[in-house]
């Protein structure tokens, strides 16, 4: 998680939002922080090191009382990368 600009829990908000309607443009300038993290690809699991860097990321957010973390999208919040379709739970 970057510490340059923390992202809020509106922020955290606005991803939801917008993932659910589709926009994902939406998404561009929502920094990296405390509530919000985007992973340009997905964590190599079949690393120590990767996932390390799950366990690493999942606690930030439990000490943070919760957070995002998106996969497929820059930290800039550029469009997100083809992994197909994605829902929101729910």
């Amino acid at each position: 998680m970057s510490a340059s600009t923390p992202s809020s829990a509106s922020d955290q908000s606005k991803v939801l939002t917008a993932w659910a309607k589709d926009q994902f443009d939406d998404w561009i300038g929502i920094p990296d922080g405390h509530h919000v993290d985007f992973k340009k690809s997905p964590y190599a699991l079949d690393t120590h090191k990767g996932a390390f860097e799950l366990c690493k990321d999942v606690a930030a957010f439990r000490n943070a009382r919760g957070g995002l973390i998106v996969v497929g999208v820059d930290a800039a919040g550029a469009r997100p990368a083809d992994h197909g379709p994605a829902r929101p739970p729910g």
